[in-house]
């Protein structure tokens, strides 16, 4: 009996030696031991389509694999040895973080595609991640930026749907694992976490472990730049921050002409050269105008949508768009505008829809600032700064800007706010006003107060009592405790809204 063998180099294992890499890491020595070791050919279990890409030629390949008995006949190869001495070759701060990707798999991605996401993948984004970041970075102070570089890394393959092996060629790990509607979800997953910080270990049950982070992050810091600078100088950064990032653009002479047409146009023209900074650019530059721009998309809706209600037009679908795209400006103010648009348009449930959304992001944390009226902010600042978050993050979670309208926007502001645009009637009141008083030709209005007023216009209008009673309420009650800033046009607001009610209760009203 003969038996006739054929033997040939197994080229994809040579992946990991001939590829490029940075060189640290794995070290020439622990690449003479991962040669010296040695593979496995196991068979497979049931073969589905797989995906392959390309990067040199940017071509991706599907194979469509039939359903039959076929699987039988296929094997592949096992690098468990390479990756054992691997991953003993990672240091203790490696370890936690691989430790940690392994509990947020277990309690957060689990529930959403089971098994489908495997520790093998958190594995594979690891060694990649340790591969191709400097060495001095992988410390305990730096556990969490070390996270969301994984995680980085792990939603980036997300993105392109495709995981590569670490030891062998042209394996796509997400092969018969995960489902083409499951990749969006943890792509949001992952997202968010990595812009929370990864604050949701907080919620971790797994041996009571959010309540033992909690316990001691009070007395820990993240590292910014700013933890170890004076308060004052801490504060007139933020200020100046906050201010350039929301109220620079009433203070340009865009607004100067008198046609809403022509201050559309240039202003469009001016957000244009915006967005291509934004995409050409890099660092901080594209870091500054990503802030500014979600504002920008904001006031240039709200104008749009003024100049067609009041020529008596339909809103068109391109003004939502630009809504939606403000929608990460800060907590409130942009959200506050697209609510003043439905209820400007008689569209009151889509207005009552928005007011509930932002009411569910307000919380105690949430801190109300004006970019008027900085030197009012005492608290804002010795607060702010104990958040420890960088200002981005703190401006899209914890900053309630005050909603600001222009005379251009004017449709778009409820009748009885109007009056706020006209404060400035005689030459003596021009007079008595100061350069930096520009911002009272504005209709500025707290946007927690003016979140309560909405509602109560808006219950009232569409007849659900009890609804328009509680917002009433909460105006009444917080109008002293909320108003961080612009209380006379907070006062104007309950005077106007007692004044309804005295009308309806056939009350009469003296006037002087």
């Amino acid at each position: 009996m003969s038996m006739h063998i054929t033997v040939q180099n197994c080229l994809k294992i040579q992946y990991i030696f001939r590829r490029p890499k940075p060189g640290h890491w794995p070290t020439p020595v622990l690449l003479k031991q991962l040669k010296d070791s040695g593979v496995f050919l196991v068979s497979t279990a049931h073969v589905e389509n797989t995906t392959n890409w390309d990067p040199r030629q940017r071509l991706g390949t599907l194979t469509v694999r039939t359903f039959d008995n076929s699987h039988e006949l296929y094997w592949r190869l096992s690098t468990n040895l390479i990756e054992r001495l691997l991953m003993f070759d990672l240091s203790m701060t490696q370890m936690k973080v691989y430790v940690i990707m392994k509990i947020i798999r277990k309690e957060f991605c689990k529930p959403l595609v089971g098994e489908r996401l495997s520790t093998f993948h958190l594995k594979t984004t690891l060694m990649y991640s340790v591969e191709m970041s400097p060495p001095h970075i992988w410390k305990d102070e730096n556990l969490i930026q070390c996270l969301k570089f994984c995680f980085t890394t792990l939603r980036r393959w997300l993105k392109v749907r495709y995981c590569p092996h670490y030891t062998t060629d042209k394996v796509n790990l997400f092969d018969g694992k995960l489902r083409l509607n499951e990749f969006p979800v943890l792509i949001e997953l992952f997202t968010d976490m990595i812009r929370d910080d990864l604050s949701c270990l907080h919620n971790v049950k797994m041996d009571d472990l959010g309540n033992r982070i909690s316990s001691i992050s009070a007395d820990s810091t993240n590292g910014l730049p700013f933890e170890e600078l004076d308060i004052v100088v801490s504060s007139e950064m933020f200020n100046y921050l906050f201010c350039f990032s929301c109220g620079s653009f009433y203070f340009a002479d865009l607004l100067a002409a008198v046609e809403t047409s022509k201050v559309i146009n240039d202003h469009s023209r001016y957000l244009k050269k915006f967005e291509t900074i934004n995409k050409t650019s890099t660092g901080h530059i594209r870091s500054a105008v990503s802030i500014v721009l979600p504002f920008h998309y904001s006031i240039q809706a709200s104008m749009k949508a003024s100049l067609c209600i009041g020529e008596n037009q339909t809103l068109p679908q391109e003004i939502f768009i630009l809504c939606e795209k403000s929608l990460m400006s800060d907590v409130t103010s942009s959200r506050l505008k697209l609510a003043s648009i439905y209820f400007s348009v008689w569209r009151f449930k889509e207005t009552a829809a928005v007011l509930k959304q932002v009411g569910a992001l307000i919380c105690n944390k949430v801190i109300p600032f004006s970019p008027f009226f900085t030197f009012k902010n005492h608290k804002f600042d010795s607060e702010l700064l104990g958040r420890r978050k960088e200002f981005l993050l703190m401006l899209q979670k914890v900053v309630a800007l005050c909603t600001i309208f222009s005379r251009h926007e004017i449709n778009c502001v409820p009748r009885q706010l109007v009056a706020e645009f006209y404060r400035t009637v005689t030459v003596e009141d021009a007079g008595c006003r100061l350069p930096s008083n520009y911002w009272m030709d504005l209709a500025v209005v707290d946007s927690l107060l003016y979140m309560y007023y909405l509602q109560y216009l808006t219950y009232r209008a569409t007849g659900l009592i009890s609804e328009k009673d509680s917002a009433f309420k909460n105006l009444k009650l917080k109008i002293f405790r909320d108003a961080a800033t612009h209380i006379e046009t907070s006062l104007n607001q309950i005077f106007v809204s007692w004044k309804a009610i005295c009308q309806e209760l056939g009350v009469p009203i003296r006037t002087q």
